[in-house]
């Protein structure tokens, strides 16, 4: 289990995250690292935060009801992409679509091997800056090698699409795997266990999921007993 961060460390971190957003994305960097002055734990704790502030503060700043009901107005569904070729890359069938784009099974020409395709949605990457964040986490992340975090082969954009390329896993999604009645102990243990194990290698290396961040971020405050919402039991987003 990880160490718990210091109240004093938490007020650290959330004096230079503060900072850094009121300053343009070019100073940014420097700034970074002037305040972390050579920590390269309290640098990638405050550059976590910034590149999830969109999907943390979405979190922190909605009620719940409200982010669903944002999201259940009529759109023009994306288009299905099947049977086109993006890149190098020959678009096979969809296999899901999530809030972060729809995941398509592909085939890779050059190579010859079947590929997972992320999809992004064009407001994920509109933003010049959300864009050049997308760019540094999909680096980060492909330096990871472990057995239980799927491998990022490339990122690019082909006719306005910008895409990432994945490692390509047959199999059944956890929906499927777990039984309406329950999942039987070992084997919800042994699962637990790999994902935990792959979340501490991503962590290790700087890379938290938006979800796993602003979780993260509301048990400091607490823990810090810096959020009076806490104290009384009115902040959103439960336990």
């Amino acid at each position: 289990m990880g160490k718990r961060t210091s109240p004093e460390r938490w007020e650290n971190i959330e004096r230079i995250y503060d900072s850094a957003l009121k300053l343009d994305p070019q100073r940014r960097e420097e700034f970074l690292r002037e305040a972390c002055a050579g920590d390269e734990a309290l640098l990638k704790e405050v550059e976590s935060l910034l590149a999830c502030k969109g999907e943390a503060d979405a979190l922190f700043d909605s009620p719940a009801w409200k982010g669903v009901a944002e999201l259940e107005p009529d759109k023009t569904p994306p288009p299905n992409l099947t049977g086109r070729t993006l890149s190098h890359y020959r678009i096979v069938e969809k296999i899901g679509e999530g809030g972060m784009g729809a995941v398509y099974r592909a085939d890779d020409t050059r190579l010859k091997r079947p590929v997972a395709l992320k999809l992004l949605p064009p407001d994920r990457v509109s933003d010049p800056e959300r864009k050049r964040r997308f760019v540094k986490e999909a680096r980060a992340a492909s330096a990871l090698n472990h057995a239980h975090i799927v491998t990022i082969h490339d990122i690019g954009q082909e006719e306005g699409v910008d895409f990432i390329v994945m490692e390509y896993l047959a199999g059944q999604t956890l929906d499927r795997v777990i039984p309406s009645k329950g999942m039987p102990l070992d084997k919800a243990l042994d699962l637990g266990i790999q994902m935990a194990d792959a979340l501490t290698a991503a962590h290790s290396a700087g890379i938290v999921h938006p979800r796993f961040q602003a979780y993260k971020r509301d048990r400091e405050r607490q823990w810090a007993g810096e959020d009076p919402r806490l104290r009384t039991g009115q902040a959103r987003g439960g336990t």
